[in-house]
């Protein structure tokens, strides 16, 4: 097996695979981080690339409506409707922004951490949310050390409203942008619901912000139309503004770093990070305001060595096929390559038995695998599993890019990542080197991994090895104590 897996030298960079439209994105980035408007403009950072996705045929009310509902009443309804939020200073203000399950267990975690240590704290959050009710909880826990502050106040039901006030601004810097980008990068007009929703947000900011002093600031993510939004006016205030590790970094999206302390899962994303942010600071003519990488273990997802799973005879695949990420990547050559590779095991390798792991985006069962089962009857689909009971159940893994490879390495699953030469690559994943394998090498790695127990024990102690650099001691986060 070591002999064999002889690797073609991978990029030193993030590289997009044949048809990806992720350039379009970076490019126009860059444009907008360039201008003297960059502050103004921060929250449609996120926004252009949701635009590119949207293919210019996103359904949306046309801008003439805006037109005839943004009125003066509308704006004398925007001054009047203040929130009925107490003015309040905080150690620590907040924002999560969650949508997945595992990243609101880790705020809670996160939260708790720091009441914990004596800090006051006030958790910015729509009322109503899941996330709001798995925080809910601390309040009562801990009293007036915890405040939660409802950032739509009074206004859960006007999101017409709030659109109409939006609309004008919006409008004017969807222009300016256009102008700005020129050429391939133009924004079609259809994708303007995308720059809307943006200014929605900042508005939403705008509005409760003048409330709330902090010393400190901790936004989950720092990229998003509103998270962009609050870290940077932020950092422009002079506070301590702190933000963490999403996943994998798979594109320049991730760039500028808009906090001065980034909580990363290990040694090998915080260089990596730090590496690219300055790129992005040469390219724009801007100075990075990240100068404090803090390496913590994983943040959301649980990390637990699962021992030997060899007699298992199983393949778990991790797969990334939606529509999005096939466009944005170009990954229709990747995914086809993966597929094959599952089909030639289950059909080749006997007596195993393939574990589809849908992504969470799906609504159904892909075709090919459902071909796959009436075909050879050895593959299971994995849904409402968690990722952990996954592992346990898998004698090794197999992806391209997915943090759930990076998890299943480090719980001791031998992983496979599926690569070859003009496919999307990040180096947030050259810890992993010896990992990537094209095609002929993946499927007599699996072979082996089902095959011979030595091959899998090594196999195994590599990926192990290779987790420790990229998460900190193989090991989750607790927060506690965390210096930040």
């Amino acid at each position: 097996m070591t002999e064999t897996a002889v690797q073609k030298k991978l990029p030193d960079t993030i590289v997009y695979g044949r048809g990806a439209i992720a350039w379009k994105t970076d490019e126009a980035r860059l444009k907008i981080w360039s201008s003297p408007q960059r502050y103004e403009w921060v929250q449609y950072l996120d926004a252009v690339r949701n635009c590119y996705q949207a293919k210019g045929d996103w359904k949306q009310i046309p801008y003439r409506y805006y037109l005839q509902t943004t009125s003066s009443f509308a704006h004398r309804w925007w001054r009047e409707n203040k929130p009925d939020i107490p003015r309040q200073r905080f150690d620590w203000l907040i924002w999560g922004g969650c949508e997945r399950a595992t990243e609101r267990k880790m705020m809670v975690r996160l939260t708790e951490a720091l009441l914990q240590g004596g800090a006051t704290v006030g958790y910015l959050v729509r009322f109503g949310t899941e996330e709001h009710g798995q925080i809910a909880p601390l309040q009562e826990k801990y009293g007036k050390q915890l405040t939660l502050i409802d950032l739509y106040a009074g206004i859960h039901d006007q999101q017409r409203r709030l659109s109409a006030c939006a609309a004008p601004r919006a409008w004017q810097h969807f222009r300016q942008i256009n102008d700005l980008l020129g050429g391939d990068l133009r924004i079609s007009p259809a994708t303007f619901s995308f720059f809307l929703g943006g200014m929605a947000k900042r508005l939403l900011w705008e509005r409760v912000s003048p409330y709330l002093e902090y010393d400190n600031l901790l936004v989950r993510n720092h990229f998003g139309s509103i998270d962009s939004v609050i870290a940077l006016e932020g950092l422009l205030g002079g506070k301590h503004v702190v933000t963490l590790q999403h996943g994998v970094i798979s594109s320049m999206g991730f760039f500028p770093i808009l906090a001065d302390t980034v909580v990363t899962f290990g040694r090998a994303s915080a260089e990596f990070m730090q590496r690219m942010d300055a790129q992005f600071g040469q390219q724009t003519g801007t100075l990075p305001f990240a100068r404090k990488f803090i390496p913590a273990g994983s943040l959301f997802d649980e990390i637990e060595d699962v021992g030997d799973t060899f007699h298992h005879r199983s393949l778990l695949v991790i797969d990334q096929d939606n529509p999005a990420a096939r466009r944005f990547y170009g990954l229709d050559d990747a995914l086809a390559g993966l597929h094959a590779v599952v089909e030639q095991c289950a059909r080749e390798i006997e007596g195993i038995t393939i574990i589809y792991r849908l992504h969470p985006s799906a609504r159904r069962i892909p075709d090919w695998v459902q071909a796959l089962q009436q075909k050879y009857g050895n593959v299971l689909v994995s849904q409402g599993v968690s990722l952990l009971d996954d592992l346990k159940r898998s004698t090794a893994a197999i992806g391209l890019f997915s943090g759930a490879l990076t998890i299943a390495a480090a719980c001791g699953v031998p992983t496979f990542f599926l690569w070859d030469e003009g496919w999307f690559y990040t180096s947030d994943l050259e810890c992993y080197e010896e990992a990537f394998v094209e095609r002929e090498q993946a499927v007599f790695g699996v072979t082996a991994m089902m095959d011979a127990q030595q091959d899998y024990a090594s196999w195994r102690t590599r990926n192990v090895d290779s987790s420790t650099q990229y998460y900190l001691a193989r090991s989750t986060c607790s927060f506690v104590g965390l210096p930040v």
